[in-house]
């Protein structure tokens, strides 16, 4: 009964006070001294201490971030803690249970938003002494319970239909110290065709799509069998485009300066590979998203990041410095996202100046007058994109007096964006003849951020990104990896 404080302790570093830390401290010593005088007077074999260090769990939480510190990590502890008993720390990752009542509908596990995925163990036990691959996976296969995999699986909202699967192979070099035979080479494969010949299910290559995915990790001499019930969705936990490009938080920060409604039609006149559109994408996915650029190799990984997301993007071959250069309508967009070249990655071949004129020329023309525009740059570049903003005809109201609106700097965010650039977001609306009198608005926090305003503010918006993380779903294993992509390519 005092074993799982021998791990509770684990994560002592996360919880809530330090009088709490002190008592798990106490208990785990008080637990170590026990189960040392139990197995001195022979009540506890070695064996035995194996079998309850193995067998205790029923469920595992696979950590998003592999830094244990991390605050999505102690957010998914507090959250594993609040829905879970017996809560412990094993082999980087949790290890719970939860009550037998609540056994039939797990569904409140979804609340677990803070993770990778949540697993069902189908087998922890120690590896039998073996000679061939075959007769361990074998063993394996007939070991696991099944049973309640299936039944955990459609308690967690999945559907019970199993048509094909993938076995994932963790570690299985570590048997090779242990036996004289290799078992290392082929147990994959001979668990595969234990499933197959079991269960009558389709196996599916490595990076494919498939209804279930057994995860075979081998530690020591043990073997565990886990089984997927739960997951995040990978875009939401950042990162993981087959082409990558700005940083995802920085992105998402971008995006939500837009205030993205359902039915926006969201235009990137620079878009490149996308990752700004895709970012915005995951969050917003209502909205109606247009790419454009000049360079059609780029606008290729684009719709390869946008093919991985399985959300559709229109993309254009355009030119958005030409008068018409880009293939839309008059006052069709209502919001605008870009990070346009400024000498750094990107060459501008112009006068930089007339190249933002350029560009802001053609976005005002395109642009819907509630919209609302968000402009990423440097700090050099500042001033060329503020002289193009301001260079503004203005748009004319009916009335008496023939008053003109014209687009102004709303907000201005400066930070450091590496240690010698500083990276400038522009927020751009439409403004009344009255709001004119200063069409350049100060250096201050963005709206969402609230009062204070870091210059090194990565931190800050990861984990205001956090906050909105959804509730976990079944696994989508729809969603192909990248190698999947190239070799279906």
């Amino acid at each position: 009964k005092r074993m799982p404080l021998l791990f509770h302790s684990c994560h002592s570093h996360v919880g809530p006070s330090s009088a709490k830390r002190q008592r798990r401290r106490r208990a785990t010593v008080l637990s170590a001294i026990a189960l040392l005088h139990a197995f001195l007077w022979g009540c506890v074999q070695p064996s035995s201490i194996a079998k309850l260090y193995v067998f205790y769990h029923s469920f595992t939480a696979i950590p998003s971030s592999t830094t244990p510190g991390d605050y999505v990590n102690r957010l998914a502890y507090a959250e594993i803690q609040s829905v879970a008993e017996a809560v412990f720390h094993q082999h980087s990752r949790w290890c719970f249970d939860v009550n037998s009542s609540s056994r039939s509908n797990l569904t409140f596990l979804r609340e677990i938003r803070h993770v990778h995925s949540i697993r069902t163990t189908a087998l922890a036990k120690q590896v039998p002494a073996c000679s061939l691959a075959g007769e361990l996976a074998a063993w394996a296969e007939r070991e696991a319970d099944w049973d309640r995999v299936f039944s955990d699986r459609v308690a967690a909202g999945n559907s019970p239909a199993i048509r094909n699967f993938r076995v994932v192979c963790r570690h299985p070099h570590k048997l090779a110290s242990r036996f004289d035979s290799d078992l290392t080479a082929d147990i994959s494969t001979e668990l595969s065709r234990c499933l197959q010949k079991r269960f009558a299910w389709r196996e599916q290559s490595a990076g494919a799509c498939a209804d279930i995915v057994v995860h075979a990790r081998f530690i020591d001499d043990f073997i565990y069998l886990e089984i997927p019930i739960l997951a995040q969705r990978k875009e939401v936990l950042g990162g993981g485009l087959p082409s990558p490009g700005m940083s995802y938080v920085e992105s998402w920060a971008l995006a939500k300066s837009l205030d993205i409604q359902p039915g926006d039609v969201v235009l990137d006149p620079t878009c490149g590979k996308g990752t700004l559109l895709a970012e915005a994408a995951v969050w917003w996915p209502h909205a109606k998203y247009v790419g454009c650029d000049l360079n059609a190799s780029q606008l290729e990984l684009c719709r390869q990041n946008f093919e991985w997301l399985q959300i559709p993007v229109e993309r254009h071959v355009a030119n958005a410095t030409e008068l018409r250069g880009l293939p839309l309508d008059d006052r069709s967009v209502h919001k605008l996202l870009a990070a346009p070249p400024w000498n750094r990655q990107f060459k501008v071949r112009e006068d930089m100046s007339e190249f933002f004129k350029r560009m802001l020329r053609e976005a005002r023309r395109v642009m819907h007058p509630e919209g609302s525009m968000v402009f990423f740059s440097s700090l050099e570049a500042l001033d060329h994109l503020i002289a193009a903003i301001l260079d503004d005809d203005g748009i004319a109201t009916p009335g008496l007096e023939k008053k003109m609106h014209r687009w102004c700097v709303s907000e201005q965010r400066r930070f450091f964006l590496t240690k010698h650039v500083t990276g400038v977001i522009l927020v751009i609306r439409m403004c009344s003849p009255q709001q004119q009198l200063m069409r350049v608005a100060n250096v201050t926090a963005l709206s969402w951020e609230g009062r204070k305003m870091p210059w090194r503010p990565h931190q800050r918006w990861s984990r205001l990104r956090l906050s909105s993380f959804p509730l976990l779903e079944p696994p989508r294993y729809t969603v192909c990896t990248r190698a999947a992509m190239l070799q279906k390519k």
